[in-house]
């Protein structure tokens, strides 16, 4: 007799028997069945029905439960933050004390609305439906809802955006060149990690996590195997953005230049008796560096110094696609030496620099599949009477 919580078929369930009649609702994790489950004795004690449809878990009470037992342990530290931020922001706020079987599409496009009229920005708008429809595609798997209301919001939010297309900001060749020099010049300790993010493209928090055994010096390529960020816990080693490692083609000159580097720390450290370091850009303690203290004592000062546009040091990403899209190369190979997910996130954010190096190519095209007479020569070849005027025309 009562109201007990189990677990049945990997899922935990609210079972009540009362005065002879019995119920069962499947709500998916331990710690919101125990809240269903009392809040079910409780309605049981004042004599009303035992279940309503809205004894599924209120928004607040499964968010909470999920960032705990799912985002915390599968997702990127700076995924899980994004969450949370986002959730705590925007989203509970508004939606925390609705129960799942509440939540409608129309819940959600109204959220939407509401926070681009309180001047969110496009992507932040769509950060908040992925949010949502993560956490939905949960319920769905553990049996608390049928449908996402979160699905297929992508048509209403983007008519909400002035914003088509990311601006990119890119260094020209020139730009960069200078920007190299005067890094030799001024901070030559930082150099070689400059060099190595202009001819690469990879992530600042690749670069940090980037080893000695990472690199083929002969064959002329790096793994990108980790990336190093700077989290609420403090300096944390992840595996890259993409979740997975790549394989980066290096130009001959920074494979020797990076050997040359590898050489004269490991005579340094068998000087001292030391260890050989394993990271190729660490800071003076010999662990991972922190991009935070590069940006403010480097990267920024090196930018005035060199009398270039203060850009964030990612902007070394965007100029080494850049120079590379505008000088015909496959976006296939960009994609690749980047870490893009898909091919189509390259062309989205750099498919705007191929249009003016592409009328090569459809010239070329037009050249080679042209017919021997052009429309000129058909005209003057023959007389324009009534019949071959009707044929012209047809």
């Amino acid at each position: 007799m009562g109201v007990r919580v189990r677990q049945k078929d990997g899922s935990w369930w609210v079972f009540i028997n009362h005065k002879g009649q019995r119920e069962a609702k499947k709500i998916g994790k331990k710690s919101i069945a125990e809240q269903v489950a009392h809040r079910i004795d409780a309605r049981l004690t004042l004599g009303l029905p035992a279940l309503e449809e809205s004894e599924s878990p209120t928004l607040q009470e499964y968010a909470t439960e999920w960032l705990r037992t799912y985002a915390t342990i599968y997702t990127k530290p700076r995924t899980t933050e994004f969450y949370e931020s986002t959730l705590r922001n925007h989203i509970l706020p508004a939606l925390g004390r609705i129960r799942f079987t509440q939540l409608s599409r129309q819940t959600v496009r109204a959220l939407v609305a509401d926070r681009a009229s309180a001047g969110l920005a496009h992507n932040s708008l769509k950060g908040l439906v992925a949010t949502l429809r993560v956490i939905c595609n949960h319920a769905i798997d553990e049996g608390i809802i049928t449908q996402n209301p979160a699905a297929r919001h992508g048509r209403f939010y983007r008519g909400l955006s002035e914003k088509e297309s990311r601006k990119i900001d890119a260094y020209t060749p020139e730009e960069l060149r200078l920007l190299l020099e005067t890094a030799e010049r001024h901070y030559p300790e930082q150099a070689d990690l400059l060099t190595t993010a202009a001819w690469t493209g990879m992530r600042i928090g690749e670069l940090l996590g980037l080893q000695y055994a990472d690199i083929d010096f002969q064959k002329c390529y790096i793994e990108v195997r980790r990336t190093i960020s700077r989290r609420k816990k403090g300096v944390q080693i992840t595996s890259p953005k993409s979740g997975k490692q790549r394989r980066v083609v290096i130009p001959t000159t920074l494979a020797t230049r990076l050997a040359t580097r590898r050489d004269t720390v490991t005579a340094q450290a068998v000087l001292h008796g030391k260890q050989p370091l394993i990271w190729v850009f660490p800071n003076p303690a010999d662990k991972p560096k922190d991009s935070g203290g590069l940006t403010r004592r480097v990267w920024y000062p090196l930018l005035t110094k060199a009398g270039l546009r203060q850009l964030p040091p990612h902007a070394l990403r965007h100029t080494y696609a850049s120079i590379l899209i505008q000088q015909g190369v496959p976006p296939a190979f960009i994609k690749q030496q980047l870490g893009h997910a898909s091919i189509q996130t390259t062309v989205d954010i750099y498919g705007h620099l191929v249009p003016e190096h592409g009328r090569d190519w459809v010239e070329r095209l037009a050249s080679l599949t042209k017919h021997s007479h052009t429309v000129q020569d058909v005209a003057n070849s023959r007389p324009i009477d009534a019949t071959n005027a009707t044929e012209l025309a047809g």
